[in-house]
């Protein structure tokens, strides 16, 4: 609201009072910062294309809470891959 106030030459009150005329609502600051810092769209992204062993890995990350990496050698032996902790 402020650079849109210093753009006009007015006061970041009047920004806000006409933006509540108009029922136009304001982004939670974190919301803002985030946008006006990342500008070209969402910086994270998920890799799509996975190796074999690396799809093992991201599917089996779900199941392995608690077992032990001997389990998780022996599952992926079973279905042929190599794995080295």
């Amino acid at each position: 609201m402020s650079e849109i106030a210093e753009l006009y030459g007015c006061s970041t009150h009047k920004v806000g009072y006409w933006m509540k005329v108009h029922e136009i609502y304001r982004r939670s600051r974190s919301d803002a910062t985030y946008v006006k810092n990342n500008s070209n769209g969402d910086p994270f992204s998920i890799k799509t294309d996975l190796s074999p062993p690396k799809l093992f890995l991201k599917g089996m990350g779900s199941v392995y809470i608690g077992a032990k990496e001997t389990r998780i050698t022996y599952i992926a032996f079973e279905w042929g891959i190599r794995i080295h902790f």
